[in-house]
């Protein structure tokens, strides 16, 4: 895997989804997800908590996007490119879809639409987490978790706006 020297920003961005009864439109939050040149040496997990059930999105050192649900072994697997989208009705969320991509793109849009989603509140949990020592992540093994931070959907804002990538505005459609 390469890795960069200047301290390159790229961007994860993740849309947690509310569909209205119609299913005509929806409304999102949105989290982004900045990293450096220190992928050679660890790699990070997002976690959402909404009201009993998590989403775990892990971008693994084969570039591989880990999305795991309720933190259980089953899994599906498809190719994805710059967008990805995934329709998750509560009866699927004991799973964990694995997305893999050839290289991890510049920009790279991860939706999560839930059927259930009410107003529930939703909090974004950066994990930093060291790779295995062999360079390979085994499944249903991850390494310990470390520098657990909560960020609210504002303070994500803010700290992509602080730093003049771009702004994000809620989605109204």
């Amino acid at each position: 895997m390469e890795t960069s020297d200047t301290g390159e920003i790229k961007v994860l961005n993740i849309t947690i989804a509310k569909w209205s009864p119609d299913r005509d439109s929806y409304i999102s939050g949105n989290a982004v997800y900045l990293y450096g040149g220190f992928l050679g040496y660890c790699s990070d997990a997002f976690t959402y908590n909404i009201s009993g059930f998590t989403i775990d999105i892990y971008i693994l050192e084969d570039w591989t996007v880990d999305v795991l649900f309720n933190r259980t072994p089953r899994r599906v697997k498809t190719v994805a490119g710059e967008t990805v989208t995934l329709v998750c009705p509560l009866v699927l969320l004991g799973g964990r879809l694995v997305i893999e991509l050839e290289d991890m793109p510049e920009n790279l849009t991860i939706n999560v639409w839930l059927d259930d989603y009410r107003d529930r509140k939703v909090e974004l949990r950066l994990y930093e987490r060291w790779h295995l020592k062999n360079g390979s992540v085994q499944r249903g093994a991850y390494p310990p978790l470390k520098g657990i931070r909560t960020l609210s959907i504002e303070q994500v804002r803010n700290i992509i706006e602080k730093h003049g990538l771009f702004n994000i505005e809620d989605q109204k459609r």
